[in-house]
Formats: structure tokens, sequence, C-alpha cells
């Protein structure tokens, strides 16, 4: 595992894309940014979407809601066709919270089970590294094993593969600039991972978009389509189904049109 090989003290760090640091100073200031980024937008789609009507939710609340998965995936396609988005290439689901816990959860064990082999090896510094790290992550486990596989039983293992792979990495990132830390800048780093490790993020969001094709450093997954996930609680209200997708599909579109 490369994570294992160390670096030197004072070498340039890498940019990994599960780190929450910017991946580069805004050229010129935030306006200047906005506006370049109207103009690729216009480049890579014209500017006919600019001059659409805008949608609103309550353009598209049904007549009829009895708040069934099946009654807001209808919803869902609705949105996908006003707004230009192939709604074929899209998975939508609403069981944010068991899935993101899920996840969370199977990402706590693989960086176990990553770890564990080699803070048994017969190489003491391998075995140093891999037991500091162990000892440093606190990533919560809070679904079984058997809770998980129930998830993928019923279909989520798209879902599931990547969001838990994604936070895996983020995870052993962490802890790796934490064991590499020092001093403050050592106890800073352990203030944002406890952060980090306590947050209720589950409930921080009622949607997430997640790209199923690719890993975060651009590597194919297998997968060949993304997903929308929304909470169970958006069912109750078509707006908010309404809402959420809109906002979502801003990424897919980027995404299916780069693809």
């Amino acid at each position: 595992m490369s994570f294992l090989r160390g670096r030197r003290r004072g070498a340039k760090k890498s940019r990994r894309p599960w780190s929450l640091e910017p991946w580069q100073e805004l050229p010129g200031g935030l306006e200047r940014w906005v506006r370049e980024s109207m103009d690729w937008y216009v480049e890579q789609f014209g500017d006919g979407p600019l001059r659409r009507d805008a949608v609103r939710p309550s353009d598209l609340q049904p007549s009829r809601w009895d708040g069934s998965e099946e009654a807001a995936r209808e919803l869902c396609v609705q949105v996908c066709e006003r707004v230009g988005v192939p709604a074929d290439d899209i998975r939508f689901s609403f069981r944010l919270e068991e899935l993101r816990t899920a996840a969370r959860s199977r990402a706590a064990r693989l960086v176990r089970w990553g770890l564990e082999p080699h803070a048994e090896s017969a190489d003491p510094e391998r075995a140093a590294r891999a037991r500091a790290l162990l000892a440093i992550t606190g990533l919560p486990e809070l679904m079984s094993v058997a809770e998980t596989k129930v998830l993928e039983k019923d279909g989520f293992e798209p879902e599931l593969t990547v969001l838990s792979g994604t936070e895996s990495a983020r995870e052993l990132y962490r802890c790796q600039e934490i064991r590499l830390a020092e001093g403050e800048q050592r106890a800073a780093a352990l203030r944002a991972a406890h952060t980090e490790w306590d947050a209720d993020f589950v409930r921080s969001t009622g949607a997430i978009w997640i790209d199923l094709r690719r890993w975060p450093g651009g590597k194919p997954t297998g997968y060949t389509t993304s997903a929308i996930v929304l909470s169970e609680n958006s069912l109750k209200n078509p707006a908010s189904v309404v809402a959420h997708v809109v906002h979502e599909l801003g990424a897919t579109a980027t995404s299916v049109r780069s693809a």
C-alpha cells in the first residue's frame, strides 16, 4: 500500500482527489472565477439553457402525491425531461441516511482490514507506520456487516462501493497527515479529524450526487451510470424532491457532457 511508504520531511505535498484542500487558488478572485465559469458553461452547453424559463418546484408538483418512492421516481424523471438530462443515465433512490451510514461503516472496516496485515509485517518500519495509523483512525463503524449486506442485496452495491472507497481513501490520507504533523499542526489536524469523525453528516444534506463511473482520481469503476440519492424525508414533500434533484442535476449534466 502506497500510504505506508512514508514521505520525506519537507517534501512537497501531492494533491489527492479526496483531500478537503482546494486544488488551487482562485485566479483573479471569486468574481473572475464566476465570470470565467459562466463563459465555460456557455461554450460547453450553448446559451440555450440560460434562455429557458426557470424550473420552479411548484411547476412540477403533481396533483396527487402519495409519498411513495415510485411516485418520487416518476417526478425525478419529469424533472430530467424538463432540464434536458437523460434519466436513463441516473439511478434515483431515497435511502440517503442508510447508505451514508453503511458506506462510512464499510469504509471504517476497509481501513482497518487494509492496515492490520501491515501491522504484523516483518518490516519494522512498515509495521510501525501501520500501527500508528491504526491508533489514529477514528472513523466510526455504525452499521454491521450484516446490515450493510442487506443494502447490497437491495441493489445498492454501486453506491456503497464508490462512497465507501472514497471515504476510506480520505480517512487514510487524513490519518497519514496527522501522523506526519508535529506540535500545533498535529493538534489542529486532530481537532479537524474529530470534527469529521463526530459529525452527524447523514443529516447534513437532503441529497447527494455520485458519479458511479469513476473514482475520485478519474480511474473507471466499471459502473456505467451516476446516482442521485435523496433523503427519505424528501418523500414528505414533492417540492423538496424537485428542488434537490434540480440542484444535483447540475453536477450530473456537467459529468455526462464531459464523459
